[in-house]
């Protein structure tokens, strides 16, 4: 992974990644709308993987990056991490266990608390995003969780990605004849790259705010004292 020290170089990498693919996702439309009878089928089956790819390789390019970028902060400038990363940064040393014996007793749990404290991991693991090869609305969840974003933007996409996207994608990647009709293909076009935009959106509101900082506690306001009156 190519370092991604500075908030400008990690917001270029993700926005590069989304204008190739989306520049690739208009010269296929382009394409479908020329096309005729069996060609335009065959191109818009070809579409729909084409559509459901890169909307899997954009999310896991942009979260992996992202991640990339806050390692550098850790390493170059010590970034102190919010409590959600200090957690991530544990669940590293607990993975190293394997079969997590602190699941089995309270002495497998003190044995993996007295590991992380004595030598806690500093850099969090670089392989925490798996889109499992099947970015449905679950498996995003998860990655949403993870790099810490809400799932409410696209708590009302789930049809959309698992029956919309994913419901055509899968028949056609694994041999089935599914056809679809322009209106559907022209929506589903529309509908991923809204996706895509909101993705890209959250993950670079994220990388502009360093959401993963610690954010200083408030200050408590001290309370005027009380005029006493004569």
């Amino acid at each position: 992974m190519t370092n991604y020290v500075t908030v400008e170089q990690c917001l270029a990498a993700i926005h590069s990644d989304s204008a190739w693919r989306k520049k690739e996702i208009s010269s296929l439309k382009q394409r479908v709308a020329r096309a005729e009878g069996e060609s335009q089928t065959i191109l818009m089956r070809a579409g729909i993987l084409m559509l459901y790819a890169h909307w899997e390789g954009f999310v896991r390019f942009a979260a992996e990056t992202y991640i990339a970028h806050i390692n550098e902060r850790i390493a170059r400038f010590k970034a102190p991490l919010s409590a959600h990363y200090q957690q991530l940064l544990m669940w590293r040393c607990v993975k190293r266990k394997g079969d997590f014996p602190h699941a089995k007793s309270p002495t497998g749990f003190l044995d993996v608390m007295q590991e992380w404290r004595s030598s806690p991991d500093t850099l969090l693991s670089e392989d925490m995003i798996d889109s499992e090869s099947n970015l449905n609305s679950q498996v995003l969840q998860k990655i949403l969780r993870i790099i810490d974003i809400p799932f409410v933007d696209f708590e009302s996409k789930k049809n959309l990605i698992d029956e919309k996207l994913l419901g055509r994608r899968n028949p056609i990647a694994h041999g089935q004849r599914r056809t679809l009709s322009i209106d559907e293909y022209n929506e589903a076009d529309k509908e991923v790259r809204a996706l895509l935009d909101t993705f890209q959106r959250k993950i670079e509101d994220c990388v502009q705010h360093s959401s993963f900082v610690e954010k200083p506690a408030p200050a408590e306001q001290t309370a005027a004292p009380e005029t006493v009156m004569a």
